[in-house]
């Protein structure tokens, strides 16, 4: 098993602004007290698949988002025709 990542803490609130640019929507943001037993943080570090696959990372996150709004919005529009 493989963890897939950029080895680079992100936060929620750097992806959901992402999220926000990418889509061009305007989403207000909404905070709310931590749930009990929520993970608070977490950073994927892709080692073991560079030193077995040869895999890094090639794709920044708002291109990664960007890449994922899209194939979403295709997604919908095919079920919308």
């Amino acid at each position: 098993m493989y963890n897939i990542g950029t080895s680079k803490e992100t936060n929620v609130n750097e992806i959901f602004q992402s999220i926000v640019k990418t889509s061009g929507l305007q989403i207000p943001e909404v905070h709310a007290p931590a749930k009990t037993g929520e993970q608070m943080r977490s950073c994927l570090d892709y080692s073991l698949a560079k030193q077995e696959l040869g895999w890094e990372p090639s794709v920044v996150l708002s291109e990664g988002v960007g890449k994922t709004f899209r194939w979403f919005e295709n997604e919908r529009q095919k079920t919308k025709d």
